[in-house]
């Protein structure tokens, strides 16, 4: 077994562990609506410290496959509408830099000894050259493909990572936009 094939074993052990630390010790079941006063309370009262903590939070689920959604409207039950998407793009722009660093760190090189030789690799590898830009903002724009995996994805493409972190970041924009206005509309009624 080649080096290549550590990285990427080591990576799904990290993300199983991760998945499986964020269901077993329940954090995945502590965001309800239950809980929205005792989630706001406790960020409230880190101070300047709470969007850093749910920045941190947000990304470290997100990592680990739970979904954005909830947590982009919690953002805007927490912080109001303008804050609540300043950090759900920060937060978002940090999960799938994360997610797509260690595709590239971990799956890249495994791909390429894999598919090197196949010609549809060499399409999608001459596509992204040519179009990749576009086909992030697309599926950035479209809240039906979920952007974490498309990190990790997009980290075995041959594609800048300026370019990658510039364009998911344009195309985050809409539906942050959406989600946060959801939870500031809502900051009134439910907390």
């Amino acid at each position: 077994m080649n080096k290549h094939w550590y990285k990427f074993l080591l990576l799904i052990i990290i993300i199983a562990i991760g998945m499986f630390s964020l269901y077993y010790f329940g954090v995945a079941d502590y965001f309800t609506l239950e809980n929205l006063e005792q989630i706001r309370d406790q960020i409230e009262g880190y101070g300047y410290l709470g969007p850093i903590i749910y920045i941190a939070v947000f990304t470290i689920g997100t990592l680990f496959f739970l979904p954005a959604i909830p947590f982009a409207i919690l953002g805007g039950l927490l912080f109001g509408f303008f804050w609540g998407l300043v950090w759900v793009l920060v937060a978002t722009t940090t999960a799938v830099s994360l997610a797509f660093l260690a595709g590239r760190y971990a799956i890249h090189d495994l791909a390429e000894d894999i598919f090197k030789h196949k010609d549809y690799y060499q399409k999608i590898q001459t596509g992204f050259n040519d179009y990749g830009w576009k086909v992030i903002l697309i599926t950035r724009f479209l809240p039906m493909f979920p952007f974490i995996p498309q990190s990790y994805i997009y980290g075995l493409i041959n594609i800048k990572f300026r370019t990658y972190i510039i364009f998911s970041f344009i195309g985050k924009i809409p539906a942050s936009i959406a989600y946060v206005y959801i939870g500031s509309s809502l900051m009134h009624w439910v907390v």
